[in-house]
C-alpha cells in the first residue's frame, strides 16, 4: 500500500511535468479546465475545486484514480 506522503511526493511531479510540456512551443493547457473535465467522472464537485486550488492529492484523491485519468489523457492524446 502507498501512504500519503508517496502520493503527494508522485501528485507533486504531475504538475511539474504539465508546466515543462506547457512550455513547449505550440502547447497550452488550462490546468483547472484539465482538472475539472479530467476528475468530473471519479470526484465530487467539492473534491474538484480543492484539487484545482492546491493538488489532486492534497484533495485527497486516490493515487490509483490520479494515475489512471493521466494515463487516460496520455493515451487519449496519442491516438489523435
Amino acid at each position: 500500500m502507498v501512504d500519503t506522503q508517496e502520493i503527494q511526493r508522485r501528485a507533486t511531479s504531475f504538475p511539474q511535468v504539465l508546466d515543462a510540456a506547457a512550455k513547449l512551443p505550440g502547447v497550452r493547457i488550462d490546468r483547472a479546465t484539465y482538472l475539472r473535465a479530467a476528475l468530473r467522472r471519479h470526484c465530487d464537485a467539492e473534491q474538484i475545486e480543492r484539487a484545482v486550488a492546491d493538488t489532486p492529492a492534497a484533495a485527497g484523491v486516490p493515487l490509483t484514480t490520479i494515475t489512471a485519468v493521466a494515463n487516460g489523457s496520455i493515451t487519449t492524446k496519442q491516438a489523435r
